[in-house]
């Protein structure tokens, strides 16, 4: 790329948001093939909007149009996997806690599976109270403590 120039990395996530990165290459007296790294950070939400039942693993139906969006963009991008990783709050016990974040997690991947995503494209992984996001002392802390996120995993 030559130098002194600007360029933007633009990337969009699952539901549409998009982030924007932009990198200006330093005036370098260098020999050719020379290697410049940058190390660049982008910030967008993997959060899904999925709302479960108190104490369920029972998707809510208000939350079939987000899952949705993933789906679409899952089958727009088809050689692409994810993890999806369910979250609580710390109420309850650490292992109920677990189990019902796996639980959630799964409910998601057989939601996207029974609408024809590949399995193997698919993991669920719950993570319980282990990676809170907000101080757990508050009520809306619980609240965003309580979640499900997806990760592109190739």
């Amino acid at each position: 790329l030559p130098a002194e120039k600007k360029y933007y990395l633009i990337i969009e996530n699952f539901t549409g948001e998009i982030g924007q990165v932009e990198l200006q290459l330093p005036h370098l007296t260098i020999p050719n093939n020379f290697t410049f790294n940058y190390t660049l950070t982008l910030e967008t939400s993997n959060e899904l909007d999925i709302s479960f039942r108190s104490n369920s693993y029972e998707l809510d139906s208000i939350s079939y149009p987000f899952i949705d969006q993933l789906l679409h963009w899952l089958n727009d991008n088809n050689k692409l996997s994810i993890e999806i990783r369910g979250h609580t709050d710390n109420i309850g016990s650490p292992s109920s806690n677990l189990l019902l974040s796996k639980n959630r997690a799964e409910s998601v991947r057989k939601y996207l599976i029974d609408k024809g995503v590949n399995p193997s494209r698919i993991i669920s992984k719950g993570l319980g109270e282990t990676m809170p996001i907000e101080d757990n002392g508050s009520d809306k802390g619980r609240a965003k403590n309580r979640r499900t996120e997806v990760i592109v995993t190739n």
